[in-house]
C-alpha cells in the first residue's frame, strides 16, 4: 500500500503531458529549498481536492521547472496540524513531493519528516517545513499555500 500511494503521488507530479484532470486552479503553492543550497522549487497556481472516501486533501501544482504536491489525511474541515512522513498513512499525517517537470526518470524530493500547519477557515492557508533524504543528500524544504479552495464534490478511487 505504501508503495502504491507514493507511486500515485509521484505520478501526479511527474510532468506527464496533457491537461490535468480535476478542479480548477485555486490559490497557490510555493516550495523552497532552505539552508546552504537555497532556491524556489515550486511556485504557482494550485489545484486542490478533498476526497471523503479516503479522507485525503491534496494540493497540486504543475509547473516549470518543478511540480509539487502536498497531501494530508484529514476529516473535513481539515485538522490544523499534521506530522509529515513519506506516506500519509493515517489521520493527522501529511506527505510532500516535488520533482522536475517532464523528467519521468529522475529522483523526486519526497518528505521524510516535518510539519504542516493549516490556518482555520476557507480559503485554506498554511505553512509546511520538511526534510527529505538522508545524511549527505539531506534537503530541507519550507513552503506555504494560500487561497486554496478544495473541490469537495467529486471523488473517485482506483
Amino acid at each position: 500500500m505504501r508503495g502504491r500511494f507514493l507511486f500515485l503521488l509521484l505520478a501526479l507530479v511527474s510532468g506527464c503531458p496533457g491537461e490535468p484532470a480535476g478542479p480548477v486552479e485555486s490559490g497557490s503553492l510555493v516550495l523552497e529549498r532552505v539552508g546552504a543550497d537555497t532556491g524556489t522549487l515550486v511556485s504557482g497556481p494550485a489545484r486542490a481536492r478533498w476526497c471523503s472516501a479516503d479522507s485525503m486533501l491534496t494540493i497540486l501544482v504543475m509547473g516549470s521547472p518543478w511540480s509539487g504536491a502536498v497531501s494530508m489525511r484529514t476529516p473535513w474541515p481539515p485538522l490544523r496540524l499534521f506530522s509529515v512522513d513519506s506516506l500519509a498513512s493515517g489521520v493527522g499525517i501529511g506527505t510532500v513531493a516535488a520533482r522536475p517537470t517532464g523528467d519521468s526518470i529522475g529522483a523526486a524530493i519526497v518528505s521524510r519528516s516535518g510539519t504542516i500547519e493549516v490556518d482555520s477557515g476557507l480559503p485554506l492557508t498554511g505553512r509546511l517545513y520538511f526534510e527529505s533524504g538522508m545524511d549527505s543528500t539531506l534537503a530541507t524544504i519550507a513552503g506555504r499555500f494560500e487561497g486554496i479552495r478544495p473541490d469537495t464534490t467529486v471523488c473517485s478511487l482506483p
